[in-house]
């Protein structure tokens, strides 16, 4: 059974206490007929819980109810603007829910995996547990160690060095330091761009020298792929659609630019980059997101292999840029589905042509699947694997 994020009526004052905060982290803002509600406890108990929460300076009062205590900057717009995004959002709640109780997690610093952290913060099963601390979070960057310190279910680990403003993420000799004392059971990596050539990149030598290193002290690598592909901006794109299929999955799975609102370049699942991506970054487990938007596609292409200008087929990465913008994809066709999976939550219940679809794609990519998205909310996912 896979981890929950809804609290449950919690029977004693610190139980009650972490199942609040948990709330809060989810929602920012809370009322106190909110709370009764949500814990089935009386309005007078939410009362006085408010302000011993705020007496500590958990919580900021307000008329009616509390907020969370603000931190003592503001973040960047882009982490406001993904607080919006859908897609960040899934992807967010579902890598959330491979974490383990009792482990080591790290998170670099970005959009997503500041998601990711807040959403693992929400889970109901680590507010509740009577283990202290039910996860030990190890980051370098300055706004996920703010949330996460004020959770008492949560051990925070924040690796220091020199912050940058513009990600509050901290890099430099310290962090460097630090970390090479600490082991990761499990790492939720953040980058600016995943190429099919270098693998997955940061923008900043700094801040990337830390994710290196996170990724050599961790056990388990966790990446994120979509039933199909997208990209934004120009290069080469094998499985690119530019046709009715290729609109309609832009369209189903909404792919168009938070802030810009420019469309997504769109195509089939690509294998080929996808065993190659997990190779050189060393990821241990896959979470497919967006299965639900190819149900109704009678037949559902996936690229097994390339064909060279010179006529040469390879199932690896071509040697050459010349060669990856000029190889045209080979493809393998799976039959595809009609019902909406939207409500499935266990693998065995799902179409039979979709089920075969995901352990097709499992094989070709060399990693395990151990989660499986089909919708955006938070429950809308399927375990394949323990993850233990």
């Amino acid at each position: 059974m896979s981890a929950s994020l809804e609290p449950s009526a919690p029977k004693d004052r610190g139980q009650r206490w972490s199942a609040l905060l948990a709330l809060l982290a989810e929602h920012g803002r809370l009322s106190v007929s909110q709370v009764s509600s949500e814990l089935e406890v009386s309005e007078s108990t939410v009362r006085r819980d408010f302000g011993e929460l705020a007496a500590q300076q958990l919580v900021t009062r307000t008329h009616g109810g509390v907020v969370a205590t603000s931190v003592a900057y503001e973040l960047p717009a882009r982490y406001k603007s993904a607080l919006a995004n859908d897609d960040k959002q899934r992807i967010a709640r579902a890598a959330a829910l491979m974490v383990d109780p009792g482990t080591v997690v790290g998170f670099n610093g970005g959009t997503t995996t500041s998601a990711t952290a807040r959403h693992l913060a929400a889970r109901g099963d680590l507010a509740r547990s009577s283990d202290r601390p039910a996860i030990t979070v190890v980051s370098n960057a300055l706004n996920i160690a703010s949330e996460m310190v004020l959770r008492p279910f949560i051990r925070c680990v924040s690796l220091g060095g020199v912050a940058r403003p513009e990600s509050y993420e901290q890099s430099g000799p310290l962090a460097a330091m630090v970390l090479e004392q600490l082991w990761l059971d499990t790492l939720i990596l953040g980058v600016d761009a995943l190429s099919a050539t270098d693998g997955a990149s940061c923008s900043h030598d700094g801040e990337a020298g830390i994710s290196s290193r996170m990724v050599r002290r961790a056990d388990r690598v966790i990446a994120v792929v979509k039933a199909y592909t997208t990209r934004v901006g120009s290069g080469p794109f094998p499985t690119e659609l530019i046709d009715a299929d290729g609109e309609k999955l832009r369209a189903v799975g909404a792919e168009f630019g938070t802030t810009t609102g420019r469309p997504r370049r769109c195509g089939w699942y690509d294998a080929v980059i996808a065993r190659y991506a997990a190779r050189v970054n060393g990821v241990t487990d896959f979470v497919l997101t967006k299965l639900d938007v190819l149900s109704g596609f009678d037949r559902i292409p996936v690229c097994v292999a390339y064909r060279l200008p010179d006529g040469r087929v390879i199932d690896e990465m071509p040697m050459t840029q010349t060669d990856f913008h000029h190889a045209e994809p080979v493809y393998e066709e799976f039959p595809g589905w009609r019902e909406d999976i939207s409500t499935i939550r266990e693998f065995d219940d799902l179409p039979k042509n979709a089920r075969a679809y995901i352990e097709a794609l499992q094989a070709m990519s060399g990693v395990p699947f151990s989660v499986v998205g089909v919708g955006p909310a938070r429950d809308q996912t399927l375990q394949l694997r323990p993850l233990a």
